[in-house]
């Protein structure tokens, strides 16, 4: 055995030197453990607990399960939203912010399309022209191109139409019932509005919990969670005879930092992040959305949205913008009052006028039904334009029975003061009552 003076980390004599006091230099526990005392490295084992281990004044590298904003495992975490830095997806794109981060489409710039340019779109056709075909549906005949009119046949059986006095037409209090504003559900009256008791159940849960509870609802409980596993992988023993200073020598920086006992971080967390540890959040964004993104639609080169096609939805380009602006908003009158005419000069038929406030080029559509007071009863329609008749736009009601009339034009040079109306003549005896009628007017290219 080796014999003399102990040096270095011992002091004493060989073969049974001793190890000095441990200076406070390094040690993470701040306390001045003292000479070593006669323990056993048994006991030393059994006195290492968790809690020792966990100090939270010891700094180390974090390990284990990532939470919060984050996912993955430490030290290597991954952010939630984000794939190699860029989004993952974005619901809130376009309304986080204050507002839409795009500027509306003009004549000369892609961007969103308005709410005003959405209204006018749906009120064109898909593949509108200035002179199309008519042709003659269920109900109605008539038809064909260009300046033509279509009859609709009304009755009860299949293929004809509904006069405004059908029985089968709902009333206005099961209209009002069906908006929610009045009425109560009843066998008359099987509709459910707003003050059906039923929209406003709250209808709490109840019978046995389940998954990770226990108990009844509405009141379940957490059950108690048992620690299946020790993170030290350690087989630590059941605690012996040793001291706390002999414990406390024994712990070094080195046994806190072994890789092998993994711990979550704690504490403020920086950087990228923020709030505290093990559950930090990512800066700028909320639930794995970005909370502003005021850079949008200008980074990696430029507008990120491609324009729109047939087939694919995108940006509305210019050129569908200044095509789109060539139509104008269309604009209706609509009357359901039946009125009766007589008198053989030309007068505004009831509530048959529209002034667009717009110059240019109209299509005109106009439709009603009239019925005469007997035989050879005549009644004209006629197309006015700024107190003028627009050639080629006449339609007649002869006799007693009931007819529907339609026209359809276009008219060229509409001023913008310019009053676009249906007025009507009732020459000879007898009168003509003339029912629900529309006029539909919008400026096209």
């Amino acid at each position: 055995p080796p014999s003399g003076a102990a040096g270095g980390d011992l002091s004493g004599t060989y073969p049974n030197p001793t190890i000095p006091h441990i200076a406070d230099t390094g040690n993470p526990h701040a306390t001045d453990l003292g000479n070593i005392g006669p323990g056993t490295l048994a006991e030393l084992n059994a006195a290492v607990t968790d809690a020792t281990l966990d100090d939270a004044s010891a700094p180390r590298a974090p390990s284990g399960a990532a939470g919060g904003g984050l996912s993955g495992t430490y030290p290597n975490p991954g952010v939630n939203g984000l794939t190699g830095g860029v989004l993952t997806d974005d619901t809130a794109h376009g309304s986080r912010g204050g507002g839409f981060l795009h500027a509306d489409a003009t004549g000369l710039t892609s961007g969103f399309m308005s709410a005003a340019d959405k209204t006018k779109l749906d009120g064109i056709e898909a593949n509108a022209k200035d002179d199309q075909t008519i042709t003659a549906g269920t109900g109605l005949s008539g038809g064909g191109t260009g300046d033509v009119s279509l009859d609709v046949d009304y009755g009860t059986a299949a293929g004809t139409a509904a006069q405004g006095n059908d029985t089968r037409i709902p009333s206005q209090d099961e209209n009002d019932a069906l908006l929610g504003t009045s009425g109560a559900p009843t066998l008359g009256n099987p509709y459910v509005t707003d003050a059906d008791p039923r929209n406003t159940n709250a209808r709490a849960p109840t019978g046995a919990a389940g998954g990770d509870l226990s108990g009844t609802y509405p009141n379940p409980t957490v059950p108690h969670v048992a620690l299946t596993n020790n993170p030290h992988g350690t087989d630590l023993g059941n605690i012996g005879t040793g001291t706390l200073a002999e414990l406390n020598a024994a712990v070094t920086d080195a046994t806190l930092d072994d890789s092998a006992s993994p711990r979550p971080p704690s504490g403020t967390a920086g950087g990228g992040l923020g709030g505290t540890y093990p559950n930090p959040t990512v800066d700028g964004m909320t639930g794995g959305t970005l909370t502003d993104d005021t850079a949008h639609g200008t980074r990696g080169g430029g507008t990120t949205h491609a324009e729109a096609t047939d087939s694919v939805a995108g940006f509305m380009s210019a050129a569908d913008k200044a095509k789109l602006d060539d139509f104008g908003t269309p604009q209706e009158a609509t009357a359901t009052a039946t009125v009766n005419i007589t008198g053989d000069a030309f007068a505004l038929l009831d509530s048959m006028t529209l002034t667009p406030g717009v110059a240019g080029n109209y299509m005109v559509w106009f439709s009603t039904s009239s019925q005469g007071s007997a035989n050879g009863t005549d009644l004209l329609y006629q197309l006015f334009v700024g107190g003028v008749a627009v050639p080629h736009t006449t339609r007649n009601h002869i006799g007693q029975r009931s007819y529907g009339f339609a026209l359809q034009t276009y008219v060229t040079g509409v001023g913008a003061a310019d009053a676009i109306e249906i007025q009507v003549s009732q020459p000879g005896g007898g009168s003509v009552d003339v029912f629900q009628r529309t006029l539909t007017v919008m400026r096209v290219p």
